[in-house]
């Protein structure tokens, strides 16, 4: 493990840099500066974040958008023919994402202490995912790593895409949920309470639905903290549970079972999957490995044991074909592509053009679900927001047509 240390340094057009570099001692870091061809002023120690950064590597994924550019410019520093430790100390240097570049600090460091790379990158699994190890492990093998790092920027690139268009088709009803809750709060702790003082002066006998209302606007703004206390405890408690193998268990399979989410659920798994299994076939990796590496990139521990069933079939000689029908996960129109690859011996091929084509129906899928979830939500919060309205309005125009009032 080494030393953060700040430095001030020139660059070889004369511009003046200021930054932070790892390295195990002062000289390695004048070193490590000059070989990236920048003079050094100005190197002191610095361990104010060094602490906060290896934790943030043990405990949080670099996201897929930043796995993309790191193996993009890694790939177009190796081309050029760039000695892997320099490049790695460049890409260190640039990246913003904190837990990537600690690792990428330790990383460069085993390199320099004759490690290979993908040996130094299983150390950091929260950084560096199976795949990206595994198919740097084969560009290492074959002499072609810049081709494969090019291969992951592009598989990470696509997989950035299907994870916008999940989490863009979540923004718009949860909008419409927070909206109807701060409505609905509003209401009952500032309009109901006003509403509830005049009734109490006129006397009059209540409708059940405003008594409701107004005993849930009592409770609001007596125990409020009771609310709050409830619902904290209730969503860590299901954050918990879903953590454990029975959470996740069940979680997969409500999803993969709900007749709304079923298909786009299964268009994600097919796309995610096929896109894989061709990405690591195409460098060499052979298919028991490709499956199992594959199976995990899902997210989904039902798909997981079903292909590691299948896996268990292809390893004694069934067709790859035949074992993925049986799982009953995937739709037939990849299981027939997978098909003919597997008797043209194009398995590569045709998974990556199935996963286009599933990338496609995916949006045709989503825009389906929001053209259904739209009016359901809009209709829900009308409901909400109606009950509460009509809860006033009841007892209103019945004091405007009681004669009592007007006596």
């Amino acid at each position: 493990m080494g030393n953060n240390f700040k430095f001030r340094a020139a660059q070889a057009n004369g511009q003046i840099i200021e930054g932070t570099i790892s390295a195990g001692s002062r000289d390695e870091a004048f070193s490590i500066l000059r070989a990236r061809n920048q003079s050094p002023i100005q190197i002191t120690e610095d361990n104010s974040k060094t602490a906060g950064l290896k934790i943030l590597n043990k405990n949080k994924k670099v996201k897929v958008a930043d796995l993309a550019v790191f193996c993009k410019q890694l790939s177009a520093m190796l081309n050029t023919g760039m000695p892997i430790n320099k490049a790695l100390d460049i890409q260190e240097a640039q990246t913003e994402n904190p837990t990537l570049r600690t690792s990428l600090q330790e990383v460069s460091k085993a390199i320099k202490q004759g490690e290979g790379l993908s040996k130094a990158m299983k150390a950091y699994p929260k950084s560096f995912p199976k795949i990206l190890v595994t198919m740097i492990e084969a560009g290492e093998a074959t002499g072609k790593l810049d081709e494969v790092l090019e291969r992951m920027s592009n598989h990470y690139t696509k997989e950035n895409k299907i994870n916008n268009k999940v989490s863009g088709a979540m923004v718009y009803p949860l909008v419409l949920m927070v909206l109807t809750v701060v409505a609905v709060a509003a209401m009952m702790i500032v309009v109901i309470p006003m509403f509830r003082s005049m009734f109490g002066e006129v006397g009059m006998e209540l409708p059940l639905i405003t008594k409701i209302v107004i005993g849930i606007s009592d409770s609001l703004v007596g125990f409020w903290y009771i609310y709050l206390a409830v619902i904290g405890g209730a969503f860590v408690s299901i954050k918990n549970y879903l953590k454990t193998d029975v959470g996740k268990f069940q979680y997969d399979k409500f999803l993969m079972n709900n007749k709304i989410l079923a298909k786009p659920i299964q268009q994600i798994i097919t796309s995610r999957f096929t896109r894989t299994m061709s990405t690591l076939m195409q460098s060499g990796i052979s298919v028991v490995n490709a499956l199992s590496i594959s199976a995990d990139t899902t997210n989904n521990v039902i798909v997981t044991s079903k292909v590691s069933e299948a896996t268990d079939g292809v390893k004694r000689g069934m067709s790859l074909t035949g074992e993925l029908r049986k799982t009953g996960i995937f739709p037939m129109m990849m299981i027939s592509m997978l098909g003919v690859g597997e008797e043209t011996g194009t398995i590569d091929d045709l998974m990556l053009k199935t996963a286009d084509y599933y990338d496609e129906e995916l949006d045709a899928g989503i825009s389906k679900l929001l053209a259904m979830i739209e009016p359901a939500m809009i209709l829900i919060m009308g409901v909400i927001i109606g009950g509460v309205v009509m809860s006033i309005m009841i007892p209103m125009f019945t004091m405007s047509t009681s004669p009592e009032m007007y006596q």
